[in-house]
């Protein structure tokens, strides 16, 4: 299986321990959106 990798935190966007993806990723929904692009969704979230 293919890990999706943030290419703005680079942490693993399908974690399935939601406290570390929240601490690691939860800001850069900002990047993606100030870039124009589509933010994917983590799987678990």
């Amino acid at each position: 299986m293919r890990k999706r990798i943030c290419k703005y935190c680079g942490w693993d966007m399908d974690d399935p321990d939601l406290e570390v993806l929240e601490f690691m990723h939860s800001e850069c929904w900002k990047q993606y959106r100030s870039h124009n692009e589509v933010y994917p969704m983590p799987k678990y979230a």
